[in-house]
């Protein structure tokens, strides 16, 4: 889905499948209560897992000792 303020911009580097014109803000306060939750969230907590994951090995990264040239 793209937004574009200008519809000569929509699909313009890339296809969409939805192509809505309109500001971002406006179209999204439309859009919100068209959409319904997911009752399985297996696919976010696994992502979730996976950037908990990686925020720990940077900061592990960025705590370890650096040894100079």
């Amino acid at each position: 889905m793209q937004i574009d303020i200008d519809g000569r911009r929509l699909s313009l580097r890339y296809l969409m499948e939805v192509n809505l014109v309109g500001g971002s803000a406006e179209t999204l306060r439309v859009l919100l209560p068209l959409l319904k939750p997911r009752p399985n969230t297996a696919w976010r907590d696994e992502i979730a897992r996976h950037v908990k994951h990686w925020w720990e090995a940077l900061e592990a990264r960025a705590m370890s000792e650096a040894k100079p040239i």
